[in-house]
């Protein structure tokens, strides 16, 4: 479970930060092929959108940013490793710059995002309260480029909203509320509410104790959903929002686990409508390799009678 909500933290990053420059999930920083969560360039053309993002809109300003993920607080040895991350990414891109002799490229920045306070890290590196940024964010040094989001210690204010979202336990359902409450052309809520109902989707069919309470904190959300759906008055709009979320899902499932998915298991989703195979994918998806989701996806195309 811990895996699907780290995963709903990345795809609200994409999806807020798309609308701002250019965004990688899982992007390999070089070595033994370490992966950064997220990595953020902004593009200066369209840093407008970014002032709107309260506290993420900050965090997203200045050189291009790797974002690392954490529902537990990390170890010495988790930040350690993002540290790694973060030299060798910045190693490789100075690299290049040298071999196209262009100027060096502005320090990576490190965002470390922790649903709960690293009481060992922040004592052991010497984090201090951030200059300039609501409560719960923590720094190093200026050259260091590194900083730590608490999430649980954030204040309750718009301006964190879309941060809160990426929480645990209270933190998650109180950001759930709010969001709730904002109204219906809000654009936290156009960030947020398509992943929220998909994860719900996905996690009703294999239910925990965690994603159990999941279902029940975004019940007023998926409410609100199916009102607007329902709304829409489109021909087959419950059930196309249902295979919609089913859809963006399964391939942010695929993606945070390989990267971009091929063209063939694209193609094949968005031509799937069936809701039973599309939830089945899920979970596919979420547990097999890469050649495995491929064949099983190709059996049960070539099994199927219909897929109007």
């Amino acid at each position: 479970m811990h895996d699907r909500f780290d995963r709903l933290g990345k795809d609200i990053l994409r999806e807020a930060f798309s609308m701002a420059g250019t965004v990688h999930s899982q992007h390999e920083v070089l070595a033994d092929a370490q992966a950064a969560d997220t990595w953020f360039q902004p593009d200066p053309a369209r840093s407008a959108e970014l002032d709107k993002m309260g506290a993420l809109g900050q965090m997203g300003r200045g050189a291009s940013s790797i974002f690392e993920l954490f529902h537990e607080p990390p170890t010495l040895d988790d930040y350690r490793d993002c540290v790694r991350k973060q030299l060798t990414h910045d190693h490789s891109l100075l690299l290049d710059a040298r071999k196209h002799k262009r100027p060096r490229p502005p320090f990576l920045r490190l965002w470390m995002v922790s649903a709960g306070r690293p009481e060992t890290v922040m004592e052991e590196y010497g984090f201090t309260p951030m200059q300039g940024f609501p409560a719960g964010f923590f720094e190093r040094r200026e050259a260091d480029a590194v900083g730590l989001v608490v999430l649980r210690d954030l204040p309750r204010t718009r301006e964190t909203l879309l941060l809160r979202l990426m929480g645990a336990g209270a933190v998650l359902r109180e950001a759930q509320h709010d969001l709730a409450r904002l109204p219906g052309d809000a654009w936290e809520r156009q960030v947020a509410m398509p992943l929220l109902i998909a994860l719900r989707f996905e996690i009703a069919h294999d239910p925990d104790d965690e994603s159990t309470e999941y279902l029940m904190s975004t019940s007023e959300l998926y409410e609100q959903w199916k009102q607007t759906v329902e709304r829409q008055g489109v021909e087959r709009g419950l059930e196309k929002g249902v295979e919609k979320g089913l859809r963006k899902a399964l391939l942010a499932a695929y993606e945070a686990r390989f990267g971009a998915p091929p063209r063939e298991i694209i193609e094949t989703v968005e031509i799937t409508h069936d809701t039973a195979t599309l939830t089945r994918w899920v979970g596919i998806v979420s547990a097999r390799s890469p050649e495995e989701i491929a064949c099983a996806l190709r059996a049960e195309c070539a099994d199927a009678p219909s897929r109007g």
